[in-house]
């Protein structure tokens, strides 16, 4: 059987951690995870959270993190937001990872869930514009490969 662990960065409401207190304590278990033979470390890509927790709009440099402080343990992002990104950056990005840590990154895509999300980085990102937001995810895809 094959174990990971997943996470968003998130807390709860009112909880009174911090930011840095948030990516400590994921450091902490993602080194815990690999010591307990976790196959990998599952990322997600959220903004502009309304509730203030659970954002985490860069899990390709958290990636970096993590993967920077282990040796075994995947990373892996489960989903960049194809739509949320430019296909030429995202791309780099992601092969610099995956490069720098000798293969040990796996990325999943998405097209966005939230719509206050999305409308940020493209008009026709918002979750809610299905055919519009489905186009541009099947661009971003054929760009990306």
């Amino acid at each position: 059987m094959k174990i990971a662990a997943f996470t968003t960065v998130a807390g709860s409401a009112g909880e009174t951690t911090d930011a840095a207190q948030h990516l400590d304590n994921l450091r902490q278990q993602t080194i815990l995870a690999e010591e307990l033979a976790f196959e990998a470390m599952w990322l997600g890509e959220h903004h502009f959270g309304p509730y203030g927790v659970g954002d985490l709009p860069n899990p390709i440099l958290l990636g970096a993190d993590l993967a920077a402080r282990t040796s075994r343990i995947r990373i892996r992002l489960m989903a960049n937001i194809a739509p949320w990104w430019h296909p030429i950056r995202l791309v780099e990005d992601l092969a610099i990872l995956d490069n720098m840590f000798c293969g040990r990154v796996e990325v999943g895509l998405g097209r966005g869930i939230w719509p206050y999300e999305g409308p940020q980085f493209h008009p026709n990102a918002d979750p809610r514009k299905d055919k519009e937001n489905r186009k541009l995810f099947r661009e971003m895809v054929v760009i990306l490969r």
